[in-house]
């Protein structure tokens, strides 16, 4: 038996939006007739190419006529595609119930891991990502003798993303690490290597002093090697260094 395929208007299909749970919460994607944004959250929002154009009715008759994927609100990539059950919706009589039910899987996909959604919606490159976390863990001394630090590791190493609350612990642990060495200790080293018309160790510890103030932690190579410009300019002990007599 074959299926029953009707046209649908722009003022049904938004007003089934509203009927089934985003009133005030969707918006036509800019630029782009047909293809709607609904709001789960900050960071995440379901995207639906309906076909419908800019005029009042969509196209008269198709097979693939509705389709769905959870998109990042932030970067706008696409974090799962698959949730809706199948591929395509068709434009049959019945469509209210059916496109229904692929939104509410989509939803359900999202509301069951709302807090890894949140997170992967704000990562634009997921690689730099990681690269990123896990060589500012590696910039921590000791950090392979540390379960927590060790499991973050591992995490990333994995293709997984930090919650909010390793977030948050690792951005305490980087802080800590950070204030091993102190700003005023790098000034004066700075201050000592210029007045030595030492260019090299004047733009590594400028390099190294911009890092730390914008929260990142140095690699353990960056580590040595201010170690060794301290001891050359005998700071290397205690926060609050003499004057150096120039």
């Amino acid at each position: 038996m074959s299926s029953t395929y009707v046209q649908i208007t722009r003022q049904e299909f938004e007003a089934w939006l509203d009927t089934i749970g985003f009133r005030g919460r969707w918006q036509i994607k800019p630029g782009r007739g047909g293809v709607y944004q609904m709001f789960l959250s900050p960071q995440v929002m379901v995207e639906i190419n309906s076909t419908t154009g800019s005029g009042s009715a969509v196209m008269s008759r198709g097979r693939a006529s509705m389709s769905l994927r959870l998109v990042s609100r932030i970067t706008g990539r696409t974090l799962n595609k698959k949730a809706m059950g199948q591929r395509h919706f068709a434009r049959t009589t019945n469509w209210r119930s059916n496109w229904a039910r692929g939104v509410d899987r989509m939803v359900t996909a999202y509301e069951s891991a709302r807090g890894w959604y949140d997170q992967i919606a704000k990562i634009s490159d997921r690689e730099r990502y990681k690269v990123e976390r896990m060589g500012a863990i590696e910039g921590i001394p000791g950090w392979d003798g540390d379960d927590f630090l060790r499991s973050l590791h591992s995490r990333l190493g994995g293709g997984g993303v930090l919650t909010e609350r390793q977030e948050a612990a690792l951005t305490r642990r980087l802080g800590q690490s950070v204030t091993t060495y102190g700003l005023e200790r790098l000034r004066e080293l700075y201050r000592r290597a210029r007045a030595s018309g030492d260019q090299w160790v004047v733009r590594f510890v400028g390099d190294a002093g911009q890092r730390i103030k914008a929260g990142r932690s140095l690699t353990q190579r960056q580590r040595e090697v201010l170690d060794e410009m301290l001891r050359q300019y005998n700071l290397h002990g205690g926060d609050h260094p003499r004057p150096y007599p120039v």
